[in-house]
């Protein structure tokens, strides 16, 4: 027999055992991520100063976990495509790389569940 479950319950699932003391992060995430046959996708949504925009896509290009950085129109001025193999590594992504480029106001990260 074989359950099937979507990523999101998953999660949900994880964060419900995390919160109860009945799993730690470590020992979650090592047992669901393993080397090469997962990753997580997140959508970063960033607000820029004007007049940053092209060099802040050519710097964002420039980091490895980006996939893709693309100019919107609407409340966001880029919104970049970043992989990574482990979820932690996340918030150093955006806190660190994406945010340390020239000219990013504010970030808005949503991470995806496939």
């Amino acid at each position: 027999m074989h359950l099937l479950f979507t990523t999101s319950f998953l999660w949900i699932f994880i964060d419900s055992l995390k919160l109860r003391g009945i799993l730690d992060n470590k020992t979650i995430v090592a047992s669901i991520f393993k080397e090469g046959q997962m990753s997580v996708k997140a959508f970063i949504l960033i607000e820029m100063e004007p007049k940053s925009i092209n060099g802040a896509i050519q710097a964002l290009k420039g980091i490895p976990q980006v996939k893709s950085a693309t100019p919107v129109a609407g409340p966001y001025d880029i919104v970049a495509i970043i992989e990574s193999k482990a979820y932690e590594d996340i918030p150093r992504i955006i806190t660190k790389e994406i945010q340390g480029v020239e000219g990013v106001i504010k970030t808005t990260t949503l991470l995806a569940f496939e």
